[in-house]
């Protein structure tokens, strides 16, 4: 990606050159790294104004509310994603709707808003219904099984998150899989259920250091 951003840059190819830069963003943003990846972010938003752009991008909105979600930053997280839910709205753009109410639902979950958190987790669940997204809903499903886990509520929980799991499983999402067996490992603690508890969670292990994805930053965190 280094080398094709160099190649890029040489012939002025701005708009793959912010996919690259995008998805090395990406990179750092999966590795937990998320100074690097906000600073590219920000880059790519600079230089598309620098070029003439009017306002940011739909991706760009996205990533940095992802972004200032995970650093904690809920204020400038809500803000991003807010912007995006509202421009879609005005553009009747469906994908962009269920995509922003999605990423705002994890901001307000994050932030103990669990009313917030389950209005626009109801939203994005409708609109990936609409567009007939699978992967959506799976993710709606690990949401919602999310914002009942906070809510004590281990057997709804466990009810959405295996829902969840088996639409990742069957899509081959071995990463999404992780994070489902990861939750449903709290769900049977949540329900006294220790030995379901452990499997589900060496399954979400296993397949996170089969993905290399499995940093000691992360295993602790996960622990």
């Amino acid at each position: 990606m280094a080398s094709t951003q160099t190649l890029l840059a040489l012939k002025i190819d701005f708009e793959t050159w912010a996919t690259i830069r995008g998805e090395i963003a990406a990179y750092h943003l999966n590795r937990q790294e998320l100074d690097t990846a906000l600073s590219i972010y920000l880059e790519i938003d600079q230089l598309r104004r620098e070029a003439g752009a009017g306002e940011s991008s739909d991706h760009t909105l996205l990533m940095l509310g992802v972004t200032y979600r995970k650093k904690k930053d809920f204020a400038r997280a809500i803000s991003y994603l807010q912007q995006l839910y509202e421009r879609a709205e005005k553009r009747n753009n469906p994908s962009a709707l269920a995509t922003s109410a999605h990423h705002l639902g994890w901001a307000y979950l994050e932030q103990h808003n669990l009313l917030q958190a389950r209005r626009f987790c109801g939203k994005a669940l409708l609109f990936y219904e609409q567009i007939g997204d699978t992967r959506g809903i799976s993710d709606a499903y690990e949401q919602l099984g999310s914002i009942a886990l906070a809510e004590r509520k281990g057997q709804e929980a466990l009810l959405y998150l295996q829902r969840a799991l088996a639409m990742k499983q069957e899509r081959a999402s071995q990463q999404g899989a992780a994070s489902c067996f990861r939750r449903i490992a709290c769900a049977h603690l949540i329900l006294r259920h220790p030995g379901r508890a452990l499997q589900a969670l060496i399954n979400s292990l296993w397949l996170s250091r089969r993905l290399g994805m499995l940093t000691w930053q992360r295993l602790i965190k996960i622990l």
